[in-house]
């Protein structure tokens, strides 16, 4: 062991992203109306892309380019950019703008993955899909019977699928089945709070840190927020945090690799 001392040496923890189901969510289909009333406000948003940057209803769409939508939050398996055009009495201005660009796919089922959720969170996603001269094309829900239309009779705006459901894991993923072509102009996802079994509050874990001969406990810390112990040396840790644990190491004291913990 070398003799010269390491001062301080930091331990991290990392929460592991699994992938989670949402085919147990409550899903319910509407038409969308001729004004921006259909976007969803429930909550508050966590994310949100469209074929350009727009606030409808409140809601901040951020621009996801002609290239589909695949980013650190949210990708679905969609990617030619198209246009629309929406009917001639639809809100003006953002709204309309928002109805007239998406993406299409020649292909039936598209996957849609959500990330940097919270387990034990409930969100809502919002599927919004407006396309006039795709008039018999349809998009169904994973439960197999909730579906939306893009044109026609009583979906002159197109529809809106929208999803309820509690994470349980920092990233969840669903299929969405289309009838011929698959088509998107935008998807939002909101956080509508605690959810399952456990009373509303996102699951804790107890961190135990043991003794060890030649260090000394500095600190430890969730996302550069100092936690005070519980008890002793037992902290609570909220899931899907990144904790880490700073120690001091005594002269004569180092640790070539590995983590003390």
């Amino acid at each position: 062991m070398n003799s010269t001392a390491r001062r301080t040496l930091a331990a991290a923890i990392f929460a592991i992203a699994a992938t989670a189901s949402a085919t147990d969510a409550q899903w319910t289909a509407a038409p969308m109306g001729a004004t921006s009333a259909s976007i969803a406000t429930d909550g508050t948003l966590k994310y949100a892309y469209a074929r350009g940057d727009y606030t409808v209803n409140g809601v901040a769409f951020a621009d996801e380019g002609t290239d589909g939508i695949d980013n650190a939050n949210c990708k679905v398996d969609i990617t030619h950019d198209a246009s629309n055009t929406p009917p001639a009495d639809t809100e003006s201005g953002d709204y309309k703008n928002l109805l007239g660009k998406g993406w299409y796919a020649s292909a039936a089922d598209r996957t849609v993955t959500l990330r940097n959720l919270e387990a034990g969170k409930q969100y809502l996603v919002q599927i919004i899909a407006s396309r006039s001269d795709f008039t018999t094309q349809s998009a169904k829900a994973p439960d197999g019977v909730t579906s939306i239309k893009f044109g026609g009779e009583g979906w002159e705006y197109g529809g809106s699928l929208i999803g309820k459901f509690t994470a349980d894991a920092m990233t969840v993923s669903f299929t969405v089945s289309y009838a011929v072509n698959s088509w998107l102009n935008a998807i939002q996802v909101r956080e509508l709070g605690g959810g399952g079994g456990g009373g509303g509050e996102t699951p804790v874990c107890t961190l135990t840190i043991p003794a060890k001969t030649g260090l000394v406990l500095q600190s430890v810390t969730t996302n550069g927020i100092a936690v005070a112990a519980a008890s002793g040396n037992a902290y609570a840790i909220v899931s899907n945090d990144t904790a880490t644990i700073a120690f001091a190491a005594a002269s004569g004291y180092e640790i070539v690799s590995g983590n003390p913990v």
